[in-house]
């Protein structure tokens, strides 16, 4: 940052000595557990390790879900965030792969999450799709580069034995073939947008590709992932059917969705399919039956349905009845044919359901002052409050539209939660809403209430903050105005005098709230003792940057209760 404006408003506080806390604290972090699943732009990413574990990713990090006591475990060999997982077929390890301009893929053991390959050098901006031969020595990964490139790899002893360009239009998944007549060590499958093609890796280390023929029974059209029986190579289409081939010529059209089919798993005989229309049904491939299927709208919040069906995402078997199934509300249902029973194993915010392709983050977190629980509200218009001890969701309100903040109320009653309308919603500890008040022209971006919890400051990307008043029914007080962009970060001094904000432009400003208006003469308030620190500028917070940082390197800073320590969140 060349410009820093906020500099004049810090004064150094009475009885500063320098370097006397320059050493790091004597502190660790460590990952407890991760409340998501990613279900967004990947496919087939849930595993059923055993009877008991469920392996998946969520941003960079592989997790190994115990679901029989909620704990969980990671791998966090990652640099970026994770796109693709396989698991190999005779052991317990798993392949993953992940996006960037250098990207790598991994090996690993899911018992230990200990790294036992590492992959890089050859696909660029990431890595889509990867898979297992049968005995589990060879994996074969797609990249995004422009050609969407093959490789396959022996991944133990980190040699590339075979690539090629794939297609320039986009390939969307790869499987070993593991039909009776194919080499299921060497043969594999690619499919995407009007693309099928099954592969050869060949003695002499290059890969010999022919095109999927459709004859007169099949047409060109998005081709979104494949599995394998002992008799057929199966297809999920765009338009919710199967393409059965035997070799690679297509035998049988199976219509087996009112939508696009999204996931697809081989298990003997059978073949389990998941549709965007939000079913998951079992087939038998020798009969071309539908012998079992089950409707995961019913288990979908109403408010959602408004948008779109439960897409599923990824279905896995741990036997012929149980599948386990991931949607694209983030969720993880185990489900059992037989009694057409629905269990949630994990469920999380998901994307923005008014946006394309449903992308969306969680920007709002508070923990409630007793440090049981603590609220998230995000993009996908909804509150959640959720069991520190348990590790799970404990309850879940639908929100007029996206939420950008969320704060919980040091008395521990109550709860603010500002939307991009402009609105701020009042809750009580068990989120029933109290009030919901529209006094900002644009977007809430932060909240926060006072020591006592009888003021709460709102601030907005309109540069204005709203004061209000909680014990007179959360009445409007007063606005206060001097910024000249989005406020960003806002805390009240103990005393409850004053109020420390900070902008986009990165301005450090400070407000009189017994007179309403800033107080331009800053450097007055230099030894105030400031409730909380979530300011990303400050005297106390100017260690958070690196020498040639960005301004939007730090996006969240907080300070411990004790005020001994700082935790920063960055890009």
């Amino acid at each position: 940052m060349s410009v820093k404006p906020w500099l004049g408003a810090m004064g150094k506080p009475t009885g500063w000595e320098y370097g006397k806390t320059d050493d790091a604290p004597n502190v660790t972090l460590e990952l407890e557990h991760v409340y998501g699943y990613r279900a967004q732009a990947v496919r087939q990413n849930v595993v059923w390790i055993d009877k008991k574990t469920v392996l998946y990713f969520s941003a960079g990090v592989g997790i190994v879900h115990n679901v029989e006591t909620n704990t969980q475990k990671f791998f966090r060999g990652h640099t970026d965030d994770i796109l693709c997982l396989a698991y190999h077929p005779g052991r317990r390890i798993a392949v993953t792969g992940e996006k960037g301009r250098y990207p790598s893929i991994h090996v690993w053991d899911v018992d230990t999450c200990e790294e036992l390959a590492k992959i890089a050098g050859f696909h660029s901006r990431g890595v889509c799709s990867v898979a297992f031969s049968l005995d589990g020595g060879k994996v074969a990964s797609v990249g995004l580069d422009d050609n969407h490139s093959i490789a396959v790899y022996d991944w133990a002893r980190g040699n590339l034995l075979a690539s090629e360009e794939g297609d320039t239009a986009r390939i969307l998944d790869v499987q070993f073939n593991m039909t009776a007549e194919a080499d299921s060590n060497n043969d594999f499958i690619t499919v995407g947008l009007k693309h099928i093609k099954f592969w050869t890796v060949t003695s002499g280390g290059t890969l010999e590709q022919k095109k999927g023929l459709l004859g007169n029974l099949g047409e060109r059209q998005a081709f979104l992932n494949s599995a394998s029986t002992s008799q057929y190579t199966i297809v999920g289409t765009q338009n919710g059917e199967m393409y059965l081939f035997k070799g690679r010529k297509l035998a049988k059209v199976v219509a087996a969705h009112q939508k696009s089919i999204y996931a697809i798993k081989g298990y003997g005989d059978s073949v389990v399919t998941g549709g965007k229309d939000g079913y998951v049904s079992r087939w038998d491939m020798n009969t071309f039956e539908k012998t079992g299927s089950v409707n995961l709208n019913k288990v979908e919040d109403p408010a959602v349905l408004k948008h779109t069906t439960n897409y599923v995402r990824a279905v896995d078997c741990l036997s012929k009845d149980e599948i386990v199934v991931g949607t694209l509300t983030s969720s993880i249902y185990k489900v059992k044919f037989s009694t057409s029973s629905i269990q949630p194993l994990m469920q999380a915010h998901y994307g923005n359901l008014d946006a394309r392709r449903f992308h969306g983050e969680l920007w709002g977190i508070a923990s409630a002052p007793n440090g049981q629980r603590f609220v998230s509200a995000g993009e996908d218009n909804t509150l959640r409050i959720w069991d520190c001890e348990q590790r799970k969701m404990v309850s879940m309100v639908q929100l007029d539209g996206p939420a950008q903040c969320v704060t919980w109320s040091p008395c521990g009653q109550y709860m603010a939660v500002g939307l991009h309308t402009g609105s701020v919603v009042f809750l009580d500890k068990d989120a029933e809403e109290i009030k919901a008040v529209t006094k900002c022209r644009r977007r809430v971006q932060s909240v926060r209430f006072s020591p006592s919890s009888k003021l709460v400051a709102v601030g907005s990307a309109d540069n204005v903050i709203h004061i209000y008043d909680v014990e007179s029914d959360f009445k409007f007080k007063g606005k206060l105005k001097g910024h000249s962009s989005v406020i960003l970060k806002m805390d009240f001094s103990a005393d409850e005098k004053y109020l420390q904000t900070c902008s986009q432009s990165y301005e450090l400003l400070f407000f009189n709230l017994e007179e309403m208006k800033q107080h331009t003469r800053s450097r007055e308030l230099k030894d105030t003792e400031w409730a909380t620190f979530t300011s990303i500028l400050g005297w106390d917070v100017q260690g958070i940057w690196p020498k040639y940082s960005d301004g939007s390197d730090v996006n969240a800073v907080t300070r411990s209760r004790d005020k001994k320590l700082l935790a920063t969140a960055e890009d």
